[in-house]
């Protein structure tokens, strides 16, 4: 990505969150008020003109047909591992590649209890905390901040310096990341993960196949995907087979494994919606794990 820009995916998975509000309270697979700071003004304005902002959504789905109810789907499933988290005793989160991901502001007790940290491209987290003093006056003091250059920096040195406490239970927080990451890194952070956290330590992520990185995807959307992506300098780097996943986080000393493909989900979060035909895309896929100690 371009080293002065914030990262232009973090705003549209902004759009995304954002877009749930303008669907009544109980159409809503996830909640999250703060989601409409990080968009931009065109956007805002698109939401408040509802012919606009339906035919918007009408291109959107045709271009990438069940994307967005996915990406819903991600949100509310790690929203999910965030509270039977916070049930089990949750003492640290850390996000890596936070984006305007806005969790560490949007649950009950969370504040508290919960030391964050987030690290992310200095560029995109400085639009991020200029936004949070939009709507907090500045930046919550439960929260550390840390940049990171994902492709030159180490994970493990930059936590360990920005006050991450090894000792304490952790859940990391990984949404819409590791597909942009070489594989070799990947294995890396999640040993970090094994290797550094307290106990009852979790990880959650989302991943895409193979055949996303290796352009062979047959999905209308995938296909789209792929070339959105390359065009803001953001290019699919790492797949892992739904099947596979299993194993591939057993192998890394993980236990306590869920993985879910996204259109698995529909029953769960879209039963009993109005919201009339539901399509969940095929090419995402999600998967939360406890440190296997």
């Amino acid at each position: 990505m371009d080293a002065n820009k914030a990262s232009q995916t973090a705003e549209i998975m902004a759009r995304h969150r954002a877009a749930e509000l303008l669907f009544p309270e109980d159409q809503r697979v996830c909640n999250d008020s703060y989601a409409i700071y990080f968009v931009n003004e065109e956007t805002k304005q698109s939401f408040q003109r509802p012919l606009r902002s339906l035919l918007i959504r009408l291109w959107l789905n045709w271009m990438f047909p069940g994307v967005h109810n996915a990406v819903i789907s991600r949100v509310r499933y790690m929203d999910d591992c965030v509270i039977k988290c916070l049930e089990n005793g949750l003492e640290q989160m850390v996000i890596i590649g936070a984006g305007y991901d806005t969790r560490a502001y949007r649950f009950n007790g969370l504040p508290e209890k919960v030391k964050v940290l987030e690290l992310d491209h200095p560029a995109t987290q400085n639009v991020k905390k200029e936004k949070l003093k939009a709507i907090f006056n500045s930046p919550p003091g439960h929260v550390t901040y840390i940049p990171i250059h994902l492709d030159k920096d180490k994970v493990s040195k930059k936590l360990l310096d920005g006050g991450y406490d090894p000792s304490k239970q952790t859940l990391f927080i990984m949404e819409g990341l590791l597909m942009y990451l070489p594989p070799p890194f990947v294995d890396k952070i999640l040993s970090f993960i094994k290797t550094t956290s307290g106990p009852g330590s979790c990880v959650t992520f989302d991943y895409l196949p193979p055949s996303m990185i290796d352009g062979t995807i047959k999905a209308k959307e995938g296909k789209n995907m792929i070339k959105s992506v390359k065009k803001w300098g953001e290019p699919f780097r790492f797949g892992l087979k739904y099947d596979d996943a299993n194993a591939f986080l057993s192998s890394r000393g993980f236990c306590k494994i869920n993985t879910v493909h996204a259109p698995d989900l529909k029953e769960t979060y879209f039963k009993g919606n109005k919201r009339g035909k539901i399509k969940v895309s095929t090419v995402f896929s999600f998967a939360f794990a406890e440190v296997d100690t």
